[in-house]
Parts: C-alpha cells; sequence; structure tokens
C-alpha cells in the first residue's frame, strides 16, 4: 500500500481516545503501552492480574477486489457513508484533520503513486 503512515516516536495521544485520529501502522510496526501499576491494590497470595485493551479502529486489507486497496487513503471518519463514495463525494475538510495529517501521517510507505491495474 503506498501513502502515509503515523510518524515513530511518542503517539500517545493519538491512541487517548475513540476519535478521528488514528495511529495508521504498517507491516511490521509495533506499538508499546506503558503504565504504571504500581499503585494498584496487592493480590492475594497466587492470584495474577491480567490487563485488557479496548481497542477502537479499523483495518484495510490489500485484496485487489476491495476499494482503493493499494493505497491507506481515504482514510476512515465516524459518519463516513458507504464506501466506495459516491462519484464526486469527498471528506469534509476540516482544519483540525488537516493539522494531524501534517503532525503524524508524515511517513511515505509503498510507492509514491499507486501502481496501473494490469490485466
Amino acid at each position: 500500500m503506498s501513502g502515509k503512515l503515523t510518524r515513530y516516536g511518542d503517539v500517545a495521544c493519538l491512541l487517548q481516545a475513540d476519535d478521528d485520529r488514528f495511529c495508521v501502522a504498517g507491516p511490521g510496526d509495533e506499538a508499546r503501552l506503558e503504565f504504571a501499576a504500581a499503585g494498584l491494590p496487592p493480590l492475594p497470595a497466587g492470584w495474577t492480574r491480567a490487563y485488557v485493551l479496548r481497542a477502537f479502529g479499523y483495518c484495510k486489507d490489500a485484496d485487489p477486489f476491495t476499494a482503493t486497496s493499494d493505497t491507506i487513503e481515504p482514510l476512515p471518519w465516524r459518519g463516513m457513508p458507504a464506501f466506495p463514495f459516491a462519484a464526486g463525494f469527498t471528506r469534509p475538510t476540516r482544519a483540525a484533520h488537516d493539522d494531524y495529517l501534517r503532525e503524524f501521517q508524515t511517513r511515505q510507505a509503498g510507492e509514491v503513486e499507486p501502481r496501473a491495474v494490469r490485466p
């Protein structure tokens, strides 16, 4: 897939709310989550503590029968209409979203231009 992935580094602010700001990861990427658990109450003898990660996100595959499967964009958003979009429809422009793209979606992945589909 070609397009922009999330820059390397601290992206905690992208993971703290269910919003339209995503950490867009590519093949081989990983995220490390750290938190302080020292303030939790002690466990009884023989018990272990388990943690559950609740995530909100999207997955896009590279299946040739998936619309725009060779590009990362368009990024999804809450309230988006059925995909693929009707002719002439584009994501509504918002300054906050443009700022997010400029700050976080900076790592080029794949080819700059999508490949033409070959018969």
